[in-house]
């Protein structure tokens, strides 16, 4: 049989091709984080693959077909390849990835699921109850897996602030931001399931199905295009002190912050736009593990705000001086060391109580 072109088709093959280009980019990709990389690419592949075996149902309803695609069209594994790809992309793979490990049985019982009557008998009826089972138990399982991935970005966010002056690159927003359109796509989907078993075949299904598809095709170019111009955000494993007051502050401690403010405030250190903990422990020649702990003791916050703190009190001293009165306000905290607006802004009115244009 020949495949009816029409718009619907148009764009589900121009997604597949799509995702499976990029998907095959990234994991070929050797520059910057190739495990996540290659867990985002095994994604894509498996997307195009489920939009693939969606097309070619309508074509063959073979018993081979149903055999060769079974393990590649898992509801449950590219949404436990996300998960993986979120462990590896917050530096937490190797410290975590084992302990999630069962989240691979769901896809083991899907496929044995699948297998069952091939092996026993074709039973086309017990392969109808389990993929409803199966497809109904997907989407508690899809939220669970969304919301473990959303704990990964908090624990990521908080990590972040005590390594990094600069986030803007490494919150991962893009990431979440596609976890809540999943979730709005599997309620889309719940609604259209639950018409079709209601009343059938109907123009609400006909249209939601349509917005579907679309939002699909646009989904795929959103994430290819954040996944690969996702910078490297840990260059090594950095562990460090993030408890408040491990231990109580000795006078010991607090000379060596004090000499440590020093440093920077007379090198003005702070300026340095992409300043890291790592990058500033070696030009104080200390540990980077040491220098989080004196830090988150000794001034009871993160190095993302220690930081900021000198680049806030610098702004209001350059907003002064009259030589700077042609330099707008944005300009004034580039020249402190800020690296965006957003940022500059978010620490002013944290640390001051205002907004810079009120101050």
């Amino acid at each position: 049989m020949f495949i009816e072109l029409n718009i619907e088709t148009v764009f589900n093959f121009t997604s597949i091709v799509l995702s499976a280009y990029i998907g095959i980019y990234l994991i070929f990709n050797k520059l910057g984080n190739r495990k996540a990389n290659f867990f985002l690419g095994g994604y894509l592949i498996l997307t195009s693959l489920s939009v693939l075996g969606g097309e070619l149902e309508y074509i063959t309803d073979s018993d081979l077909f149903n055999l060769v695609f079974t393990p590649l069209l898992s509801v449950y594994l590219p949404i436990t390849v996300l998960f993986y790809y979120s462990l590896a992309i917050t530096n937490r793979y190797k410290s975590e990835a084992r302990k999630y490990r069962w989240l691979l049985i769901p896809v083991i019982v899907e496929i044995l699921f699948q297998y069952i009557p091939f092996s026993i008998n074709e039973d086309t009826l017990f392969l109808e109850a389990s993929n409803d089972i199966l497809l109904l138990f997907s989407y508690p399982f899809s939220l669970f897996i969304y919301a473990l991935v959303l704990i990964q970005l908090k624990k990521h966010n908080d990590n972040i602030l005590t390594l990094f002056s600069s986030i803007e690159d490494k919150e991962l927003n893009w990431l979440k931001h596609l976890i809540m359109i999943n979730v709005w796509f599997m309620i889309i989907w719940i609604i259209d399931d639950s018409l079709m078993f209601i009343i059938g075949e109907n123009s609400v299904s006909e249209f939601i199905s349509g917005l579907s598809l679309f939002a699909t095709f646009i989904t795929i170019i959103w994430i290819g295009f954040a996944g690969t111009k996702q910078p490297q955000i840990f260059d090594s494993i950095i562990k460090t002190s993030s408890s408040k007051k491990e231990q109580p502050t000795t006078i010991t401690d607090q000379n060596k912050f004090a000499e440590i403010k020093k440093r920077i405030e007379e090198e003005n250190l702070f300026t340095d736009t992409n300043l890291s903990l790592k990058e500033l422990a070696q030009i104080l020649e200390i540990r980077d593990k040491e220098l989080s702990r004196l830090i988150n003791q000794c001034y009871e916050n993160n190095f993302f705000h220690f930081i900021n703190s000198y680049r806030v009190n610098y702004f209001k001293e350059l907003m002064k001086n009259p030589k700077n009165k042609n330099l707008s306000i944005v300009g004034l905290s580039m020249e402190a060391g800020f690296k965006s607006k957003s940022t500059f802004y978010t620490a002013f009115k944290k640390i001051e109580g205002k907004t810079p244009t009120s101050y």
